[in-house]
């Protein structure tokens, strides 16, 4: 295990390239709605940072923060000369500072949190260092402005954002002034440290919580974005133990089945039929991508690859060119008109397409992808970590030598992986490679000698490395049924969730053509499933798993990578709000029996995840 528990940083975008499925994935998303939201919306090609009249100031550094990584991490010398070509456009645009003076200027300082961290996305991923000038500028300018300003509201709650760009300017200058602008901020911030020692929101139920900003779910993954980034700016471990906390807190009273907290406007108790919000989802991405860089904490990496190979995946289109803003875990239909089971106004929430609700919204989606990529690998003061299985290869140097390290094999839809390390002379660093907490006798060796080390831990191998060793591993991952509340059940293997989809009618809605298309589902077909089994503990007797090829599509219906089936029969399960009932009307169910095929729950739109268990005598 890593004895240490700091972690000090991740590697650049740069030296990182994702590889196989992986690589055709981040390409798709490229050749979609990410790659082209700058083409296709006002708010990022005329922001107003760029100067233009019909952007806001959110969304541009929004797309940035994915967009840049991604350019960097597929090696598209398109998309990064269009990158620099932006950033080059806002730098010259605030030659006279970063906070607009004008007095009609609708800006809250909470942007500039946005613009600073978009800034050191584009200097980690490209190198180029003349942006750190600019950055610099910003912060003794915020330094300047907050003399005399108050924070607004949608700041005071983001604070802990200016932290990463404060550290960096502070570790390149050595100007120890910046540290007296993170203490300022830090004190008129909200205190979400503080707010969590008495929080409020545990035992209530979600139909009795209050509408405001304490409970509004972008909002409470600041909490943890808050504690993660402390952690990191003051190498201080307490604050990873609080980010922990936070995170078992927010699970036990408001954890959905597939691990992100769930909110759809607030906060949603932990029904299956309770909103996940797209942003939100992006948002605790990256904080649990912080805290794992700050903590190596296994279990921390767990849950950030469950939410990138599960409800990431299922927020978008096959093509990846329409994103919902928000996803039920049972989600029978996906409708502008009528009820639904949503805590926002926002009736057209559930759609797919590229609005669906504020235009800022629809590039906060992007970084979710590249936050997890960043933290495949981790760089440690005595070697290099594995938390990701995702084939991918990092080229680095240590101690003058050059060092590639390439995982290879199609995880998380087949148990086997391969990492090969080759070097250009010989080197001595320590090769941790993550143990999920998942895995059932994970098998990692090199030739004839394969060990089984225990799991939820860093498995390390330390020496003096010479030309190339190859590594095999065999994650052993076993079916696993989940209990839920309402005594449904949720299956899983290794780090996928496994859920029926449901057949869907499709529809575009008036005025939109393929690609910009916004479209709605209706279920056609039946939903209202209950798995058969000879009694809950001998389940998985029953259950078969078949692989099929692995496309370029693995996140879709039509060509899902993994396939299960089980026995099953239909129930009584009532609609309520356009969504199926918290808890079936009854497990009595009908005598004919059905087999039903699961498939990956990112592979789908509409989808039964949730299900009751019933025994063969009923």
């Amino acid at each position: 295990m890593i004895s240490e528990r700091i972690i000090t940083t991740s590697y650049s975008a740069s030296q990182v390239t994702p590889c196989g499925w992986q690589a055709a994935n981040l390409r798709l998303q490229a050749d979609g709605l990410l790659g082209n939201l700058d083409r296709i919306l006002p708010e990022v090609k005329e922001s107003r940072w760029l100067g233009g009249n019909s952007g806001d100031y959110d969304s541009l550094p929004l797309w940035l923060s994915g967009f840049v990584p991604t350019a960097w991490l597929i090696s598209d010398i398109e998309m990064q000369e269009r990158a620099e070509l932006y950033i080059k456009k806002l730098l010259e645009n605030n030659k006279n500072g970063f906070i607009p003076k004008g007095k009609n200027e609708k800006f809250d300082i909470a942007s500039l949190f946005v613009l600073l961290n978009a800034l050191c996305d584009y200097a980690e991923a490209s190198g180029n260092g003349e942006v750190d000038g600019y950055i610099l500028a910003a912060l003794k300018e915020l330094d300047v402005y907050t003399d005399t300003h108050v924070l607004s509201e949608k700041a005071s709650l983001c604070w802990a954002d200016a932290l990463r760009p404060i550290a960096r300017e502070t570790e390149k200058t050595e100007d120890r002034s910046l540290r007296r602008l993170a203490k300022k901020l830090a004190c008129m911030g909200f205190d979400w440290l503080g707010f969590f020692d008495g929080w409020d929101y545990a035992h209530v139920a979600a139909s009795d919580l209050p509408a405001s900003f304490l409970t509004d779910i972008h909002n409470i993954i600041q909490a943890v974005k808050t504690a993660a980034a402390l952690a990191d700016f003051y190498g201080d471990e307490s604050y990873v133990d609080r980010a922990f906390e936070m995170i078992y807190t927010l699970e036990r009273f408001h954890g959905s089945a597939i691990g992100m907290i769930t909110g759809d406007s607030r906060l949603g108790g932990k029904s299956a039929s309770r909103g996940l919000d797209t942003d939100a989802l992006c948002e605790y991405m990256s904080a649990l991508a912080a805290l794992l860089k700050t903590s190596g904490s296994v279990a921390i990496a767990d849950r950030l690859e469950r939410l990138a190979y599960n409800a990431y995946p299922a927020a978008f289109s096959a093509d990846m060119w329409a994103k919902q803003r928000v996803q039920l875990v049972n989600q029978i239909q996906c409708v502008a008109d009528g009820e639904h089971p949503f805590s926002t106004a926002d009736k057209r929430a559930g759609l797919f397409g590229l609005g669906n609700g504020k235009k800022c919204s629809v590039a906060a989606f992007c970084k979710g992808y590249a936050a997890f990529c960043g933290v495949w690998f981790l760089k440690h003061e005595n070697g290099i970590y594995i938390s990701s299985l995702a084939p991918a290869t990092l080229e680095t140097t240590i101690d003058g030598a050059n060092v590639k390290v390439e995982v290879g094999g199609e995880y998380p839809f087949r148990n086997t992986s391969k990492i090969t390390v080759t070097v250009s002379s010989p080197v001595t660093f320590t090769l941790g490679v993550r143990i999920p907490g998942w895995t059932e006798n994970m098998k990692i060796g090199s030739g004839s000698e394969m060990l089984m080390p225990r799991k939820s831990e860093f498995y390390t191998f330390k020496g003096t490395w010479t030309d190339s060793t190859v590594f095999s591993l065999d994650t052993n991952d076993k079916f696993r049924l989940n209990r839920l509340p309402d005594d449904l059940y949720i299956v899983s293997r290794g780090a996928l969730y496994y859920v029926v989809p449901v057949a869907a009618d499709k529809a575009y809605t008036e005025g939109n053509t393929y690609p910009y298309s916004e479209y709605e589902l209706s279920a056609s077909g039946g939903w209202n499933f209950a798995v058969l089994a000879e009694d809950k503990d001998r389940f998985s007797k029953s259950v078969t798993f078949e692989d099929k090829p692995l496309t370029s599509f693995p996140f879709s219906s039509a060509t899902p990578a993994v396939e299960m089936f089980c026995c099953g029969k239909r129930i009584q399960w009532g609609i309520k709000d356009g969504a199926a009932v918290r808890k079936p009307l009854a497990v009595a169910a009908s005598d004919k029996k059905e087999m039903l095929r699961f498939i990956p729950y990112g592979a789908t739109e509409l989808r039964m995840a949730a299900l009751p268990v019933i025994t063969q005598n009923v």
